[in-house]
């Protein structure tokens, strides 16, 4: 076992720097989607990103967060691929791969999830010991993205949480708001 340790103590070569900086992007946008995909219609969204006009009022705040989310990911994916400007073809490709579309079933809406951990898994493998741990802390951090801490809703003991908040942890965003993320990771508007 010791050897391991040495091992995590080696400064990262320019590719798995790469590797690392691109996976923890692409594993932060994933969280927000995963946040917030549920939450937004993908139609509207569809036609606000169709249109080009992203910053319109035909947006939500939670669609131009997962527009946003979705472009960092499709960048972090594609620009580790081939360092290239992405072209529109490549984007609309990485999009339907990716990210539910309007229509998607739940089994196609989970296949693309899945793809995206894939995606995320294959920058960890790249990005040799130290960038992997990197981007497994993004993964397992609790923290919702772009909103701030507050500390965890403590859970009742005996494990009869549901009475109580059934929120494993409650989050109050930057405009005031309080999302609560429940025992199986979803996560909701309470206030």
């Amino acid at each position: 076992g010791v050897r391991k340790a040495v091992a995590a103590d080696k400064p990262m070569t320019e590719f798995q720097g790469k590797a690392a900086l691109y996976g923890t992007r692409a594993a932060q946008s994933d969280k927000v989607l995963k946040a917030l995909e549920d939450k937004i219609s993908v139609a509207g969204l569809a036609a606000g990103q169709a249109t080009g006009l992203v910053g319109n009022a035909l947006m939500s705040s939670e669609q131009r967060r997962v527009d946003q989310a979705q472009r960092d990911f499709v960048n972090a994916v594609l620009r580790q691929e081939s360092g290239a400007v992405i072209s529109d073809a490549e984007f609309a490709n990485a999009k339907r791969q990716y990210f539910p579309a309007p229509n998607d079933d739940t089994k196609t809406i989970n296949q693309k999830r899945a793809n995206r951990e894939l995606a995320i898994k294959g920058f960890a493998r790249m990005s040799g010991p130290k960038g992997s741990a990197d981007i497994d802390s993004i993964i397992k951090e609790p923290l919702l993205p772009g909103v701030e801490g507050t500390t965890p809703v403590p859970q009742q003991a005996g494990g009869k949480s549901g009475a109580s908040s059934g929120y494993v942890e409650t989050r109050k965003t930057a405009d005031g708001r309080i999302l609560g993320k429940k025992a199986d990771g979803t996560i909701e508007e309470i206030k």
